[in-house]
């Protein structure tokens, strides 16, 4: 794995903080590696229970439950993966495709892009679920939640909702 160069990199934001990398290395593997400046600040909270704060990487053993659980589940996700073009396991390149709106307080970006989505119109996600055969404010997204909800009338969080914008609500303090 040391040996292994980096082929590309998802920056992880929360409330428009980079708090991290997710990375994928040419063997295949997988790693996320919080930010050092996020770790060093007093606001510094662990993304999940199962990745507290450290400077070490997590490997894909450690991430991928937690990263995977942001994307849609079961044929939602077979139908946006058929539409991506993607495996359905492929959960570094469905993050890829649509992190900027899953569901959760998270924005996944690719790293070349530098920047979080606050204010897009989250026309990949909406797009691709379109074109999967899922119709807006349907059940069929039940387990999507926050971001990816509101694009189909399912969000039970507050927070204002237009047709081409979401409003994240700010962290609970």
């Amino acid at each position: 794995m040391e040996d292994s160069k980096v082929i590309r990199s998802l920056d992880v934001f929360w409330s428009g903080r980079i708090v991290g990398r997710y990375d994928l290395l040419e063997d295949g593997s997988e790693l996320f590696t919080y930010d050092g400046n996020y770790l060093e600040s007093a606001e510094a909270a662990p993304i999940s229970h199962s990745l507290p704060l450290r400077a070490d990487p997590y490997g894909r053993r450690q991430l991928r439950p937690f990263f995977a659980g942001l994307l849609p589940e079961e044929s939602q996700r077979q139908r946006i993966a058929a539409y991506l073009g993607l495996a359905e396991s492929d959960d570094f390149s469905m993050l890829e495709a649509i992190g900027g709106e899953c569901a959760g307080a998270l924005e996944i970006i690719p790293h070349a892009h530098c920047t979080p989505l606050h204010g897009s119109d989250g026309a990949n996600l909406r797009s691709a679920c379109r074109s999967a055969g899922l119709r807006e404010r349907s059940r069929h997204c039940q387990g999507a939640r926050g971001k990816a909800a509101g694009l189909f009338g399912l969000s039970d969080r507050p927070g204002r909702i237009d047709r081409n914008h979401i409003a994240k609500n700010p962290p609970q303090q």
